[in-house]
């Protein structure tokens, strides 16, 4: 947030402020970060817990993967189905 002139300590600083480089040259690239919308599908704290999941998803409908781990429905770049294949691929390995 920039000084106003509404306060007169704000303004005591405001030349040394607008002396620094701003955020906005210092990183021209702005985006949201990575959203993988899969949280409750792909992040988990232990081996255990990310077997139990592999499993669900071999062993479930895409459907009732989606039910499970409240996912949006597939999209262009990622489908259960796809997940499913890969998952099975692998042998269910993590």
């Amino acid at each position: 947030m920039r000084p106003t002139s509404s306060s007169s300590a704000q303004c005591q600083y405001e030349k040394e402020y607008r002396s620094f480089w701003s955020i906005a040259d210092a990183m021209p690239v702005r985006n949201t970060g990575i959203q993988t919308k899969r949280d409750d599908l792909l992040y988990h704290f232990s081996k255990a817990d990310l077997s139990g999941v592999l499993k669900f998803l071999t062993d479930n409908p895409p459907d009732a993967v989606k039910a499970k781990f409240k996912l949006a429905e597939d999209g262009r770049d990622w489908r259960v189905a796809w997940a499913q294949k890969d998952v099975q691929s692998s042998n269910g390995k993590c």
